[in-house]
């Protein structure tokens, strides 16, 4: 199992993230928003928020079962269909919005997305805690991703 410390900063990690959403929203009131800010900026709290929660939740989890390696597998798998999920979701939210990413930014969430869908499966079939740490570190990542390509977006002053 990996250290509790670990787990408690990345779910640190990942509620921050979804909270820089709502500090770029409060640093563009009043300004136009473009349908790709939107986009972008609910993705944020979309990836950091259940990520959060899976690393929460498990702590308990491994409480309640007592085994490291079914704790790992579960978490990871709801990672996993979370992950396919959302993707998915976004797929369908572009289109319906009639965004055109660019594929620079496709290609930068689309490696993370397969990075972390890599190292879930592996952390499924392995069950142990440096995959499942590695998962954590990509889901974290994830929404980085589109925090970063927010903050590019935003006006140099």
């Amino acid at each position: 199992m990996p250290a509790q410390g670990f787990l408690l900063s990345i779910a640190g990690l990942s509620v921050s993230l979804a909270g820089f959403s709502g500090l770029v929203a409060a640093f563009r009131r009043g300004g136009e928003w473009k349908p790709i800010d939107s986009y972008r900026l609910r993705q944020i709290p979309e990836m950091g928020l259940p990520t959060a929660v899976l690393t929460l939740a498990a702590i308990p989890l491994f409480d309640s079962t007592g085994s490291a390696s079914t704790t790992l597998r579960t978490v990871a798998a709801l990672a996993v269909a979370y992950t396919v999920f959302h993707i998915f979701a976004l797929i369908f939210r572009a289109r319906r919005m009639g965004l055109n990413v660019s594929s620079a930014n496709f290609w930068a969430a689309g490696i993370v997305d397969v990075g972390a869908l890599a190292a879930g499966a592996v952390a499924i079939a392995a069950g142990t805690a440096a995959t499942f740490e590695w998962l954590l570190v990509l889901l974290v990542a994830r929404p980085a991703v589109a925090f970063v390509l927010v903050l590019s977006d935003v006006p140099r002053s």
